[in-house]
């Protein structure tokens, strides 16, 4: 009888269990209350969670007396939001939809007269994201990012970098030499090719508000250039990438041309690795968005680059085979006020794209018949996790991928052809 008792009441404590977490799932979180706000921006219901089995609710409901309250569930990002169902003429609404906004990129504005005019600068990004958004022809999507409250002049400033040189490209280096990796022949190239897939490409980073950009794309070149030859001996380890450092190049390499946070060129940047011989790794030599008062570099923990020269690529086709036959390649771009800084997915076409204009440095990674896959270094939260697809039509000549953009010619390179059995896709 006893032993009947026990059963019946384990058996009640767990209808109790199953229907105080059903209850507890249909429970959307309370809505954030914002100060001297009449009411609150509705954001999207979160995701319910779902559980497999009954075990599982038993062991969720364990976890909920153990921290003694509900789990947080996943908010919808703000940078995802549907931004057409914000009533721009609602203060309350927008009001509470920057706060959110200004807390994700952690912003703070001093003076409630900065802050409002940072909420109109947000404003009209919203009103020029939709109206893109909202034309069918459009190949690709705009959305808000950390760049969306601020002015054209700041952008320039602090998220572009690329210094125009008068110089004279020189003439083609041979296509096979004693310290260039041998070129697959261009009817032999892969039609498409990826080399992020490999492990091979550390994730984008961010300049933060330094116009450093040629650093950040000379640096995401070599790296890749580096662990190539890490294959090739057999010591490459896909969880322990190479990390080059920025500020090496900001801090030592203005005798060769560049200005620090006031721009420079990816070839001056390799001229400098011909003297230097390396560059430390960022562990060792970490950004501090700014130039140091004197180059720091540690010479005995050079990390060993053997640059020879930079050449220089001049054409869609020059562009695919570098990706292929040495890897990423840093390429020149025209970035424009609205188009290309609120981009966020999809397949870039910029008609306002001048390719003498070009003002920005990224970072050629890979290729498709159909476009280009360029890394920013803007962070992870800008465009497709820190990457955009610039379409071939023409666009990339209009944006001028070919007009300053160089690749280091390595001593030691490493024909790609003669790793690809060694290459392990992710």
């Amino acid at each position: 009888m006893k032993f009947s008792i026990v059963i019946v009441n384990q058996l009640l404590i767990e209808i109790l269990i199953l229907l105080l977490v059903l209850d507890l799932s249909n429970q959307s979180e309370p809505i954030k209350l914002y100060p001297n706000l009449k009411q609150p921006l509705s954001l999207p219901e979160r995701e319910k969670i779902k559980f497999d089995n009954f075990e599982e609710i038993k062991l969720h409901m364990k976890t909920i007396i153990g921290n003694t309250e509900k789990p947080k569930k996943n908010k919808i990002s703000v940078i995802d939001f549907d931004l057409t169902k914000i009533d721009l003429k609602n203060v309350t609404q927008i009001v509470s939809f920057y706060n959110d906004y200004t807390k994700h990129f952690n912003k703070k504005y001093e003076t409630k007269h900065e802050v409002e005019e940072r909420m109109n600068i947000f404003k009209e990004t919203i009103v020029s994201i939709n109206e893109h958004n909202s034309d069918d022809c459009s190949h690709y999507t705009q959305g808000i990012n950390e760049l969306s409250d601020m002015t054209w002049p700041e952008i320039v400033k602090q998220k572009l970098g690329l210094n125009k040189e008068n110089v004279t490209k020189k003439s083609k280096l041979p296509t096979i030499t004693l310290y260039s990796a041998t070129e697959t022949p261009a009817n032999k190239i892969p039609v498409e090719w990826d080399w992020r897939k490999y492990g091979i490409v550390t994730p984008p980073k961010k300049q933060l508000t330094c116009g450093s950009c040629w650093s950040f794309s000379s640096v995401s070149v070599l790296e890749t250039y580096l662990m190539k030859i890490q294959i090739s001996e057999g010591k490459f380890d896909p969880k322990n990438q190479l990390t080059l450092s920025e500020q090496n190049l900001l801090d030592c390499s203005g005798s060769f041309g560049t200005q620090g946070c006031d721009g420079g060129s990816t070839r001056m940047a390799f001229n400098y690795l011909k003297e230097s011989k390396g560059l430390n790794t960022d562990k060792e030599y970490p950004y501090i968005n700014k130039v140091s008062s004197s180059c720091q570099l540690n010479k005995e923990k050079l990390v060993n680059i053997e640059v020879k020269e930079s050449q220089s690529i001049d054409s869609e086709d020059e562009l695919v085979s570098t990706i292929y036959n040495h890897g990423p390649t840093t390429v020149s771009f025209h970035t424009t006020k609205k188009n290309f800084k609120n981009y966020k997915n999809g397949l870039f076409e910029d008609p306002k794209c001048i390719a003498k204009n070009i003002n920005h440095y990224m970072t050629a990674v890979g290729y498709t018949a159909d476009y280009f896959i360029l890394k920013n270094s803007w962070g992870q939260e800008w465009g497709e996790d820190g990457y955009i697809r610039v379409s071939r039509a023409k666009v990339a000549e209009n944006c001028g991928l070919f007009e300053q953009s160089y690749y280091p010619v390595m001593t030691n390179a490493v024909e790609t052809d003669k790793i690809k059995d060694k290459l392990k896709k992710n």
